[in-house]
C-alpha cells in the first residue's frame, strides 16, 4: 500500500505544451566501429578530467562486449574485452559503469565466472588495468541479471536483479561490499508488489534506497503495470509506495529515479499514458504523483522513452525515446526536454541515414557546460553505433 494517497496533479494539463524543435545541436563525438563494438549502451560515465566511460553489450574479440573510454580530444581507448569463457571475467557488461570511492570503475554483467552465467560485479581502474571479477551471482543466492550499482557513504554497494532469489523468487534487492561480499537483501515474490526489476536504485535524501519495478499489480486495476518501491538500506521497512495505472500514469516504469536538485523524484514509463507512447512524470517524497508529459509519437513528440532522465545544467529534464520524430526514413527515437512546469521540447530526431546513427539507448550525462552525452545503438552502414553530443 502506498505511505500516502497519492493524487493526480494538475501537471497532468502540461502534456498540451509541446513544443516544436529548436536550434538545438546535434553532433558525434565517435562513431563505433563494428568490428570492436555490438550494441552501444548508453548511461555513459563522465570523470573530472573530462573523459568518458561506456560500455558495448557485445563485440570485442571475445564478442562478449567491451568498456572503453573516449579521451576530451576525441580518442578512443579501448579498456578491456569481455569473455564468456573465463571463470576470472564477465560477459555482456551493462550500462551505466560508476566510479567508486576507491577511484576504480564499477559495473555489473549480465554473465561472469565462465560459460552458463547469470550476473557478476566486476572492477578496473581508469586506465584498463588491474581487470577484478569481484562476485558472480547465483539464481537461487542471489538473484541474477543484475542492474546498474549504487554506492552508499559506507562504500557498499547496491542494485537489483531481474529474477531468481530462491523458491517463488521473482528478482531480488542485493549489497555488495569488500568484507561480506555478494549478499541477498530481499526477494521480490508477489505480483501485488513488485517483481522482475530491472532499473537500478537511487538514493533518497533520507537515506532510504527508492526503485521500480516493472511490474507489479496497480492497487486500482487489473494487469502487471509498475511499482515504485522504497527501502531501508539494512533491508527493513519496504514499502511499495503506488502501482501504475496504464491510462493515467504510464506503464513499465525503467531507468534509475532522478533525484532532481528540487528534492522531487522524476522517472519515466516506457509505454501507456493518455497517449499510449509513455509518460514523463513527477513524484513527491510526501507522496504526490503529477504527469509532467504524454508521449504520442507524433513528428514532434517521441514515444517509447527508456533509460531515465538527466537533469540538466538549466534545470530541466533531459531524456530519449527508441522511437518517434520525423527521421525520415523511419521513426527511430529522439531527444527531448522537459522543464518542471512540464513544457515539453523536442530537440532532436535521429534519422537512420545520418551520421549519428539512431535508436538512442539508456540516460543521458550532463556535462559542465550544460551540454549532454548520450548513444545511440544502431548506426549508418559501416557504424555499429555513435557517442553523441548535444547542445540544448
Amino acid at each position: 500500500m502506498s505511505h500516502q494517497a497519492f493524487k493526480l496533479a494538475t501537471g497532468l494539463l502540461a502534456v498540451l505544451l509541446s513544443t516544436a524543435a529548436p536550434a538545438a545541436t546535434l553532433s558525434v563525438a565517435h562513431s563505433l566501429d563494428p568490428a570492436q563494438c555490438g550494441l552501444p549502451q548508453g548511461s555513459l560515465l563522465r570523470t573530472a578530467d573530462g573523459s568518458l566511460y561506456g560500455t558495448c553489450f557485445s563485440g570485442g574479440t571475445n564478442r562478449a562486449g567491451i568498456l572503453y573510454r573516449l579521451a576530451p580530444d576525441g580518442t578512443f581507448s579501448l579498456l578491456h574485452e569481455f569473455t564468456y569463457v573465463s571463470a576470472a571475467d564477465a560477459s555482456e557488461p551493462g550500462p551505466g559503469p560508476m566510479l567508486a570511492s576507491d577511484g576504480r570503475i564499477w559495473g555489473s554483467a549480465t554473465g561472469g565466472g565462465g560459460e552458463n552465467s547469470s550476473g557478476a560485479l566486476y572492477s578496473i581502474g581508469t586506465d584498463g588495468s588491474g581487470f577484478q571479477l569481484n562476485a558472480v551471482f547465483s539464481a537461487d543466492a542471489t538473484g541474477v541479471f543484475p542492474s546498474p550499482l549504487l554506492q552508499t557513504a559506507d562504500g557498499s554497494f547496491y542494485g537489483v536483479a531481474n529474477q531468481g532469489g530462491g523458491r517463488g523468487g521473482r528478482g531480488t534487492l542485493f549489497r555488495y561490499s569488500a568484507g561480506a561480499g555478494l549478499a541477498k537483501v530481499i526477494t521480490f515474490r508477489s505480483a501485488r508488489d513488485a517483481v522482475f526489476p530491472t532499473a537500478g536504485l537511487t538514493l533518497g535524501a533520507d537515506g532510504l534506497l527508492y526503485g521500480t519495478a516493472n511490474s507489479g499489480i496497480s492497487s486500482d486495476t487489473a494487469g502487471n503495470e509498475g511499482t515504485l518501491f522504497r527501502i531501508r538500506q539494512d533491508g527493513t521497512g519496504y514499502q511499495r509506495l503506488m502501482g501504475f495505472q496504464r491510462a493515467t500514469h504510464g506503464a513499465f516504469p525503467t531507468g534509475e529515479l532522478l533525484l532532481a536538485a528540487d528534492g522531487n523524484f522524476y522517472g519515466v514509463t516506457t509505454q501507456g499514458g493518455p497517449q499510449g507512447g509513455g509518460t514523463v512524470y513527477r513524484y513527491t517524497p510526501a507522496g504526490q504523483f503529477t504527469l509532467l508529459h504524454a508521449f504520442s509519437g507524433a513528428a514532434n513528440d517521441g514515444a517509447w522513452p527508456n533509460g531515465g532522465l538527466a537533469q540538466g545544467a538549466d534545470g530541466a529534464l533531459y531524456g530519449v525515446t527508441l522511437h518517434g520524430g520525423t527521421g525520415g526514413s523511419a521513426d527511430v527515437g529522439t531527444v527531448y526536454r522537459v522543464a518542471l512546469d512540464g513544457s515539453f521540447t523536442q530537440l532532436h530526431s535521429f534519422d537512420t541515414t545520418s551520421s549519428a546513427g539512431y535508436a538512442p539507448y539508456d540516460r543521458l550525462t550532463p556535462a559542465p557546460d550544460g551540454s549532454l552525452y548520450g548513444a545511440t545503438s544502431h548506426g549508418p552502414a559501416g557504424v555499429a553505433g555513435t557517442v553523441f553530443r548535444i547542445v540544448p
